[in-house]
This record gives structure tokens, sequence and C-alpha cells, in this order.
């Protein structure tokens, strides 16, 4: 497995992420998925839907549109509400409603969400070298993951 370099972190900081990283890639095939498997956008948040012209949803930013574990699109919106605070309770509710399944309820959840984790920490990181402010946040981020500490305070990238 070819784990990223994670160049302009902190050597014990990228080395936690390349370990948690490959905790991700093999514990995921044994996550006790429920849902049918099927089209999976990849980055599914409202960040990356549109309102056309006629008022109807656009998914946009379509790179990782796969066929998969459904859980993996409900994830985001989840963890956006409980972790990290950028959906309020009563939209998540609505999410969940109009959804009819709510994926915090879910045996998987934790783990899922901690692997969504890892992965929008990583891809930021492969920034660190290039960018101060992505070295800056994702050194944030895996003190919060390796500490258990609050999500409240990521920037969304």
């Amino acid at each position: 497995m070819h784990l990223p370099s994670y160049q302009g972190l902190d050597v014990d900081d990228a080395e936690f992420l390349k370990k948690r990283y490959r905790w991700a890639r093999e514990s995921f095939d044994s996550l006790p998925f429920v849902l049918e498997r099927g089209v999976i956008h990849g980055d599914a948040n409202v960040g990356n839907v549109l309102l056309g012209d006629d008022g109807r949803a656009v998914l946009i930013d379509l790179d990782s549109v796969s066929i998969g574990p459904r859980e993996y699109d409900l994830i985001q919106t989840a963890i956006f509400a409980e972790r990290f605070g950028w959906h309020t309770d009563e939209e998540y509710a609505t999410f969940v409603e109009v959804y009819g399944w709510d994926i915090m309820q879910w045996e998987g959840y934790e783990d899922l969400a901690a692997m969504r984790e890892i992965s929008m920490t990583s891809w930021l990181a492969k920034k660190a070298a290039g960018n101060a402010a992505a070295a800056k946040e994702a050194t944030k981020r895996i003190h919060a993951i390796r500490t258990g500490g609050s999500r409240r305070d990521w920037g969304a990238y």
C-alpha cells in the first residue's frame, strides 16, 4: 500500500497520519455496511449541490462518483452536524427524515466517521509543503484526532 509522505508536516504528525491512513484503508471493507451498494458521489455535501434555474438540485464535483456503500455519502452530513457544527440539529433531523435512515444509529458510524476525518485531513496534509495555511489546518486537525479534541474549529477546505 502506497502511503502519502505528508511533506511539510512535523515528522510525528506525518507518522501519526500515516498510521491512521493505513488503519482506515485496511479496515474499511470490514465495516458492517447495511445499505445496498449503489452509486455514490464520494464528496456528498451541500457545497456540491447547486440549484438549477428550474429549481431542481444539480450535483457538481463528480470526480469521485463510483459504486460503493451508500453509508460513505451519508457520513459527511452526519459529521458536519455532529462533530463540526456546520449543520444545525434541525437541518440534520430534516436530512434524516427525507433520507429515511440515520447513519448515527448505525454500529459502524464511529469508525466510518473517523475514516472520513482521516481522509479529509490527509487530503489537506498533502498540500502542507507548499501552503502554510493548509499545514496549520492539517496540524490542528491531527491534534484533534490524536487527542479526541473538538472539531468545531476545523475550517472548511
